[in-house]
C-alpha cells in the first residue's frame, strides 16, 4: 500500500474508531442493534470513502505543477471569507464546529475554493466529537439518475442498494453523526441545478442536525436558500501573495524577482491581477517569460 493511502487510512480508521459513544448509544436504539455492530458498520460503510477522500485531498495538482502532484500542506495559503460585512478566518468554516451547520462557500473560478474544502476535509478530521466528515464532488453524483440527493450520496458511499445500509446512513444523518461536504455545485449540468436545490433544501429539513457544506461559484441560485449562510472568498492579500509565491513549487529566481517586484509596488498596480491564487500562478509563469 503506497504510504499516501496508508496514511490516509489510518486516519480514516481512527476517526470512526472516536465516533461519540454517546451518538453509538442513540443510534444502537433508534436501528435496535448493538452498539459494536452498529460501529463495525460505520467503518464498513464509511472508512473506505473517507480514506479515498483524504488521499485525494492529501495532494493536488495546479498549472504550476501539472506533472506532479504536491502535497496541499505544502501550498496552501490560509483564505479569509466574508459574510454579513464581517471576515472570517477558514477554520471557521469548519462544519463540525456545531451541529446543523448550513454554510455555502462561495467564489469565482480560481479562487481556492475546492482547496479550501479540502483543507476543511482535513482539518474535521482531526475533530474529537467523533463527527464523521464525508466528501463529495457534485459532478460524479448521478443526480439525474436517482430521485434523491439521499439515495445519490447512499449509492456514491457503499456502491449498493442495501436498505440496512441505507438505514444506517439515514439514522446517522438524524442523530447529527455526519458532516456532508458538497464540492463544485456550479459544475453540475444546468439542467439539473433546480432539482439540485430543492433536494438539498429537503436533505436539510429531513436532517436538521447534519452539516452541510456547499462550494459554488456565484449565480447558482444557491443564495436562495433560507437556512444556508452564504461566505464569499475574500481576493488574496498582498501578505497571502507574498506566502503563496514563497511555497509555490517554481524556481527561486523567478520567484524572488516577482516578490521583488511585489514589495515595490506591483500589487497596488495590479491588484486585480493578483486577487486569485490561479491569477497569482498565471502572472509567476508569465513574469518569467
Amino acid at each position: 500500500m503506497p504510504i499516501g493511502e496508508a496514511i490516509a487510512t489510518a486516519s480514516a480508521t481512527a476517526l470512526v474508531q472516536r465516533f461519540a459513544p454517546s451518538l453509538l448509544e442513540n443510534l444502537s436504539r433508534r436501528l435496535d442493534r448493538k452498539s459494536a455492530h452498529v460501529k463495525a458498520k460505520i467503518g464498513q460503510n464509511f472508512s473506505a470513502h473517507l480514506a479515498r477522500s483524504l488521499q485525494r485531498s492529501r495532494h493536488v495538482k495546479t498549472i504550476l505543477s501539472k506533472d506532479k502532484p504536491v502535497t496541499l500542506k505544502s501550498i496552501y495559503v490560509p483564505l479569509t471569507l466574508t459574510s454579513d460585512n464581517k471576515r472570517f478566518k477558514d477554520v471557521e468554516m469548519d462544519p463540525t464546529l456545531k451541529h446543523g451547520r448550513r454554510i455555502v462557500i462561495e467564489g469565482t473560478g480560481g479562487a481556492g475554493k475546492t482547496f479550501l474544502m479540502k483543507h476543511l476535509l482535513a482539518l474535521s478530521c482531526t475533530n474529537e466529537k467523533g463527527i464523521v466528515p464525508l466528501y463529495f464532488e457534485l459532478r460524479s453524483l448521478n443526480l439525474d439518475t436517482f430521485d434523491t440527493l439521499l439515495a445519490a450520496l447512499h449509492f456514491d458511499l457503499t456502491k449498493s442498494g442495501s436498505d440496512d445500509d441505507q438505514a444506517l446512513l439515514e439514522a446517522l444523518l438524524k442523530e447529527g453523526g455526519l458532516c456532508i461536504f458538497l464540492d463544485g455545485f456550479d459544475e453540475i449540468r444546468t439542467s439539473l441545478m433546480e432539482k439540485a436545490i430543492k433536494e438539498i433544501a429537503e436533505f436539510t429539513r429531513n436532517f436538521p442536525l447534519t452539516s452541510i457544506l456547499v462550494s459554488t461559484r456565484p449565480g447558482t441560485g444557491l443564495n436562495d436558500l433560507a437556512d444556508f449562510e452564504i461566505y464569499r472568498v475574500n481576493p488574496l492579500t498582498k501578505k497571502q501573495v507574498l506566502s503563496l509565491i514563497n511555497k509555490t513549487k517554481f524556481d527561486k529566481e523567478s520567484k524572488d524577482k516577482i516578490k521583488d517586484a511585489i514589495v515595490k509596488g506591483l500589487y497596488e498596480k495590479h491588484q486585480t491581477m493578483m486577487s486569485l491564487p490561479i491569477l497569482v500562478a498565471m502572472m509567476l509563469l508569465t513574469f518569467r517569460s
